[in-house]
């Protein structure tokens, strides 16, 4: 079976169970800590890798690791996916679930790109002025660049706005140059 094909029906499959239990929210910040997890964690990444490894096992190491910080439907749909030999897949399928929450809830992820932080005044207009243009809730994050110089950076979906001095001062002696 396709790789995306299998990702998507476990995420549809726990982001719909999660929604009828009125849970959802829960169990987004669980796949958000399971995926810091896999993210941070080498150990986790062989271990979810690993033929050699019993599923007996694994499921023992994952109920150890998680059971005292995740919902239970949670750790249910880990089992499931550790039973049904699917854990070479659980990042993506996580990641999946993120994108069905943000899209289920009307969120936008972003990218904020500065060349220093932005007070939380200034912050808030930008993400006020992007959810009343976008007509959806706004989940920005920041990122640092002094390159930029000044100025900002914005990712959203397959949009970018370029706002920085960088880019403009590259944009002029483009033209100078030409």
């Amino acid at each position: 079976m396709n790789n995306s094909k299998i990702s998507v029906r476990y995420a549809k499959a726990l982001v719909e169970n999660a929604s009828e239990n009125n849970i959802l929210p829960e169990v987004k910040q669980n796949i958000d800590f399971i995926i810091q997890c896999i993210n941070e964690l080498p150990e986790l990444q062989i271990l979810l890798k690993s033929p050699v490894i019993k599923i007996s096992e694994k499921l023992n190491m994952f109920r150890l690791a998680f059971a005292s910080y995740v919902h239970p439907l949670t750790l249910s749909f880990l089992n499931l996916i550790l039973i049904n030999k699917r854990e070479e897949f659980l990042d993506a399928i996580c990641r999946h679930i993120i994108f069905l929450y943000n899209k289920k809830l009307n969120i936008k992820p972003g990218l904020l790109v500065t060349p220093r932080p932005l007070d939380i005044q200034t912050k808030e207009k930008i993400v006020s002025v992007i959810a009343k243009k976008l007509n959806a809730k706004i989940e920005l994050q920041e990122k640092y660049d002094e390159k930029l110089l000044g100025g900002f950076l914005l990712r959203i979906d397959d949009q970018q706005i370029d706002a920085s001095i960088a880019s403009q001062v590259a944009k002029i002696k483009s033209e100078i140059t030409s």
